[in-house]
């Protein structure tokens, strides 16, 4: 739950943006910002589990919208744009069917904090093509929702294609979580060209509290430097601790290159024998 995102579709289907032309999130910078998140967290602790009436007030709460969101829809094309001056998630389709996202273009130098690239939320079907995604934190976040309010709406992110991209966030270029309390399943990603000071090419969060899982997750023909590991998987992310052990992989990586990087790879897996 967040602020409205600012561009929007609500249960849509065949809906598109396309263009060469280019969004600016800039003017948006006196109100969209902030981070209040414990203030809807406390509705949850409260019992308010409908999420129509978790409602932020006109002041006095911060939050920052994503910039483009179709929620519930069938068949969305997003094609051509680009994205400057994000406040937070910039492409972030949820709970959606059949999503393409082609020749988008993020543009790093101008993005703030918490600003991933694409972010595919519970969603069935896409496919990531053709861009070139900056971002300051991670590129890809694939992500199925978070704790108590994953589990109740309990939908899979699965059967992703991500290829032909251009990377340059500086955490992982793949990313699966840490929001993966409904669990993630079969992810490709072909042909990726990682740039700049990105940490690891496939990043995998979660805690005890997010439980959920990541499965099938595949990347082939992935080159880059990364300043930390190729692979980092974590089941203590932001140190968060319940009573839902995730679980993780089968995970491959194939005809791929790394020209730095500290380790190869690095488990850090607990809770579990």
């Amino acid at each position: 739950m967040n602020r409205s995102p600012m561009v929007y579709a609500y249960g849509q289907t065949n809906i598109a943006i396309t263009g060469t032309g280019t969004l600016d999130a800039n003017a948006t910078s006196s109100w969209n910002k902030g981070s209040d998140r414990a203030y809807l967290e406390s509705l949850i602790d409260k019992g308010v589990t409908d999420p129509a009436k978790r409602v932020f007030p006109g002041s006095g709460h911060t939050a920052r919208s994503t910039f483009i969101e179709p929620y519930n829809c069938d068949t969305v094309l997003i094609q051509g744009v680009t994205l400057k001056n994000p406040k937070f998630w910039q492409l972030h389709p949820t709970l959606c069917k059949n999503v393409t996202v082609d020749a988008v273009r993020t543009d790093p130098s101008t993005a703030s904090s918490n600003t991933d690239g694409c972010d595919p939320e519970s969603c069935d079907h896409v496919v990531i093509t053709n861009c070139n995604l900056g971002a300051h934190d991670d590129n890809i976040a694939i992500k199925s929702g978070r704790d108590e309010d994953g589990r109740r709406v309990n939908v899979p992110c699965q059967n992703l294609v991500v290829v032909n991209c251009v990377m340059n966030g500086n955490w992982g270029a793949i990313t699966c979580g840490s929001e993966q309390t409904g669990g993630i399943r079969n992810v490709y990603a072909y042909k990726l060209n990682v740039t700049g000071a990105t940490k690891f090419a496939l990043y995998v969060k979660s805690n005890t509290k997010r439980g959920g899982f990541s499965q099938n997750i595949n990347l082939d023909s992935v080159s880059g430097t990364f300043d930390r590991s190729v692979v980092f998987v974590t089941s203590t992310y932001n140190s968060q601790t319940g009573n839902h052990v995730p679980t993780f992989g089968p995970f491959t990586i194939t005809n791929s290159s790394c020209t730095g990087g500290q380790h190869l790879e690095h488990l850090e897996l607990r809770g579990r024998p």
